[in-house]
């Protein structure tokens, strides 16, 4: 990031002075060998940094952005499940105990447990296999899962949402436009590393807070340390000095509209 910051790449990189304070902020951190950089590497489980390798080994010349995004895009799925960072949190300890006080509070039917779960731009998210399968292992609860997204067809398997059913809605958080079908009135509405890419958090969190019914929940997921791993992947080529916001965000948590709950 510091060669990249000191570049001749001038058509579409990003927010360079941000970059270069933050890369004078961590260089005085400890410089990994090459050996146990090697180790990761070789991992099966350590997708992000393979892909970071990629993105920086990208050609600094004017295709830089174009190519930076099309790493990304392609890598960004497996990276969500599989990566030992970021899949860590949607894993038993940390998701499901969430999704567990979820079910425990939501009041449901006395003759038929069901929840309504709604995931807004649920194609960058990828949280739907890991709320299915941990909702599933309460063989007494029907669920409605709905991913909603600005584009879904280039961004959520059909396939796969077929084969878990789920319904795969367009719509986006900055739309004045209603959700479509069944999005609204939610027991959980999940936000899952994507408020960073709003430029007005605070309106993005009013919108998803609307679909949510009195008592239901919001389920956040944000990176909120190490800033030099999502910059990598999303501020080299977007922008995000206008980002706004009047909420303080946490890693993993879950709201409820009465209140924080965990």
């Amino acid at each position: 990031m510091h060669q990249l910051s000191l570049s001749t790449v001038e058509d579409g990189l990003r927010n360079v002075k941000l970059m270069r304070r933050l890369v004078d902020s961590t260089l005085a951190a400890q410089v990994t060998s090459d050996e146990c950089l090697t180790n990761y590497l070789s991992r099966a489980d350590c997708v992000a940094l393979n892909t970071l390798q990629k993105v920086f080994a990208v050609a600094h010349d004017d295709n830089f952005v174009r190519n930076v995004n099309s790493v990304v895009l392609t890598a960004w799925p497996d990276i969500m499940t599989n990566d030992r960072l970021f899949a860590f949190v949607r894993n038993d300890r940390c998701f499901k105990t969430c999704l567990d006080v979820v079910l425990e509070n939501v009041p449901t039917g006395s003759g038929s447990d069901h929840i309504n779960v709604v995931e807004c731009d649920a194609g960058t998210g990828h949280a739907y296999p890991h709320v299915m399968r941990q909702l599933a292992l309460h063989p007494g609860i029907s669920i409605s899962y709905t991913a909603a997204d600005p584009t879904p067809a280039p961004s959520i398997d059909a396939e796969l949402a077929q084969k878990l059913g789920i319904d795969v809605v367009e719509w986006s958080l900055e739309s004045a436009k209603p959700v479509p079908g069944r999005a609204s009135g939610a027991d959980l509405v999940i936000l899952a590393n994507v408020l960073h890419q709003h430029d007005n958090i605070s309106a993005a969190l009013s919108a998803a807070s609307s679909l949510v019914l009195d008592g239901g929940f919001l389920l956040i997921v944000e990176v909120t340390s190490n800033f030099v791993i999502p910059w990598s992947f999303f501020a080299l080529t977007h922008g995000v000095t206008c980002r706004t916001s009047d909420h303080g965000l946490v890693g993993l948590s879950v709201t409820s509209r009465l209140g924080p709950v965990c």
